[in-house]
């Protein structure tokens, strides 16, 4: 292979750029420039874009009406049938509904006999639902579980409730 000297400065950079030692390589833009393409990219991804694309839409009424997404990520006194997301795998299906159950328990929102709300035993079995070593699809299962925290803090009238909610999530952290 032959080495050809372009018609730039004499080490072959065309740009003739003394102080060029990036090698090719294209430098980073400025923080003003990642700030400003980051604002565009969120606006892309919001809340009611994800439930359209990734939530599962059941048909209500005899006539099968479709539920809105206001609908969907609002809050409910009524235990989860089935998960939330398209994506949640079959095999981590009842694990998911036994964890949202739980949560509902936990912050109150869905009375049980035998666990008091806020409970650190109910709180225990939410976290070895979502990331105990048995779960082999933790992302999954976490991913349900915040979309389901977002859902029963959304327009929650039990100031308790939304607190335990918020609560739930850090702990989670």
């Amino acid at each position: 292979m032959v080495a050809t000297i372009s018609e730039g400065d004499e080490n072959g950079d065309e740009n003739g750029d003394e102080n060029d030692n990036n090698n090719g390589e294209v430098p980073p833009p400025n923080p003003h420039q990642l700030f400003e393409e980051f604002k565009a990219d969120v606006g892309r991804y919001t809340l009611e874009r994800y439930v359209t694309a990734y939530f599962v839409k059941p048909k209500k009424g005899l006539m099968g009406k479709a539920v809105t997404n206001d609908e969907l990520i609002a809050f409910s006194t009524k235990p989860q049938k089935t998960c939330l997301l398209l994506t949640t795998s079959a095999s981590s299906s009842t694990r998911v509904i036994e964890m949202l159950k739980e949560v509902m328990i936990y912050m109150g929102d869905l009375k049980d006999k035998e666990n008091l709300p806020g409970g650190y035993k109910l709180l225990n079995s939410i976290c070895n639902h979502a990331v105990g070593p048995t779960n082999p699809n933790k992302i999954g299962v976490l991913t349900e579980l915040l979309f389901f925290l977002i859902k029963q803090t959304n327009k929650n009238a039990s100031v308790e409730s939304r607190t335990r909610g918020y609560d739930s999530d850090e702990r989670r952290k």
